[in-house]
């Protein structure tokens, strides 16, 4: 491995916004507490760029890193995967030993969210041409969860297989029933930031089984899962996991789908 490259982990990052102090300490904790896999490579010196430029109201500090990223061959698809994700978790970080407040911590959340929609905006142009082949997500999370940055990387995750994604968040109860029954969807996936939501999360399984008479597969992801060191169940989920490629197949839909380019 060269000098400064370090391996983390490509599964979701979450953070909170909105939250009750309470609920948000809980999920920035588990941000922060995240251990890294091996299955992905980044810069250190530009996450750190990336996570200090988030901090200040200095937007030329994000323009500078382009040609940097560009010249270290980072793509959006790694932006949006492993560099965000990571900036988010070193935020988390620095709340729990006290060195960001919580606003601070907000702030850079809220940042790093507009980068990625700002670079996954053409992925949802894709999906949308390509829905025919990939196929369409209803992606949920359940009530009063305000994890968001996650989701939003799944959704770009999903976008460049070519898949249409309708993101929820903090949607009321009746809205997305409304939308599940008039509009076609393959599957559904739920995305659950902590152990406190898991019997929403069931719940809205249940809704869902009902209202499709069963037929609609269900996938339940999230930050929950890197809790605990047994596998979750949810009642009434076909599968339970953040493979994405595993909840893809469970739902019927390709793994292998159509992806967008890698190109920077």
């Amino acid at each position: 491995m060269q000098d400064g490259q370090y391996v983390v982990s490509d599964r979701v990052a979450d953070c909170v916004q909105g939250a009750p102090m309470g609920l948000a300490a809980e999920i920035v904790a588990k941000l922060a507490a995240r251990e890294s896999q091996t299955d992905a490579v980044y810069s250190e010196a530009i996450v750190q760029r990336l996570t200090d430029a988030v901090l200040t109201d200095n937007a030329t500090l994000i323009e500078a890193l382009k040609p940097d990223m560009r010249r270290a061959r980072i793509s959006p698809a790694m932006l949006a995967d492993i560099y965000i994700p990571e900036a988010a978790r070193r935020l988390g970080r620095a709340w729990e030993d006290d060195t960001l407040t919580f606003a601070d911590v907000t702030i850079g959340t809220v940042r790093l969210q507009s980068i990625l929609r700002d670079i996954s905006s053409d992925w949802a142009s894709d999906a949308r041409k390509m829905a025919q082949l990939g196929g369409s997500i209803l992606l949920l999370l359940p009530e009063r969860e305000h994890h968001t940055l996650g989701p939003l990387v799944v959704t770009g995750q999903l976008r460049r297989r070519g898949i249409s994604v309708c993101l929820q968040l903090a949607t009321a109860d009746g809205e997305w029933k409304s939308m599940l029954r008039r509009r076609h969807f393959d599957g559904v996936i739920i995305s659950v930031g902590w152990e406190g939501k898991l019997a929403a999360a069931a719940q809205l399984v249940a809704t869902i089984k009902h209202l499709t008479k069963g037929k609609m597969p269900v996938a339940v992801g999230g930050a929950v899962l890197t809790r605990f060191d047994a596998i979750l169940t949810c009642d009434g989920a076909d599968i339970v996991t953040n493979d994405l490629d595993c909840a893809l197949h469970t739902l019927g839909l390709s793994a292998n789908a159509s992806r967008a380019s890698d190109g920077a």
